[in-house]
């Protein structure tokens, strides 16, 4: 259970205004999960994908989440997001 596993390592960050990068994106589950889990109003959460049409699944996440267009084989790509 990621859950759980997340509380372990995470919770202790909660309230935090926190920056987050996950490298990638599909249909959004764990950026919606994110997104509610991090709540802080300060907390920035960067979403990596290469497919744009995952922008389809970015309309309920607040203007805290970011999805960008990166690929993660790509170190001239990470390089410039960074």
């Amino acid at each position: 259970n990621y859950a759980e596993q997340y509380r372990f390592f995470f919770e202790h960050l909660r309230g935090n205004p926190v920056k987050l990068l996950e490298i990638g994106f599909y249909a959004g589950a764990s950026a919606y999960l994110w997104d509610e889990y991090f709540s802080n109003p300060n907390a920035i959460l960067h979403h990596l994908d290469i497919d744009r049409g995952c922008y389809k699944y970015t309309a309920k996440l607040s203007n805290r989440s970011q999805l960008h267009m990166v690929d993660q084989s790509s170190e001239h790509e990470l390089a410039a997001f960074a």
